[in-house]
C-alpha cells in the first residue's frame, strides 16, 4: 500500500466503528503471538473515551478515504 496521499487527522466520534474494527484486526493478528488475549470480547483500549476525552488525542490516519492506523 502506498503512503501517498496520507491524510492525519483527530478522530471523530463517526470513527468509532471503523476504529473497533481496526483493532480487532490487529487483535486477530497478535492472538497467535499472545495466549492471554481471549478469544472474543477483547479490547485494548476505550476507544469511545479516547474520542471524548479533552485529555487524550486520538488520530488516524486515511489514506484513500480508509483508516490505515492510529495512534
Amino acid at each position: 500500500m502506498s503512503l501517498e496521499g496520507l491524510i492525519i487527522r483527530e478522530a471523530r466520534d463517526s470513527y468509532y466503528s471503523s476504529l473497533v474494527a481496526l483493532e480487532q484486526k490487529v487483535i486477530d493478528a497478535e492472538r497467535s503471538y499472545n495466549a492471554s488475549l481471549k478469544k472474543e470480547g477483547a479490547y485494548y483500549y476505550d476507544i469511545e473515551k479516547l474520542i471524548s476525552d479533552h485529555d487524550s488525542r486520538l488520530v488516524v490516519g486515511e489514506v484513500s478515504g480508509a483508516i490505515i492506523a492510529t495512534g
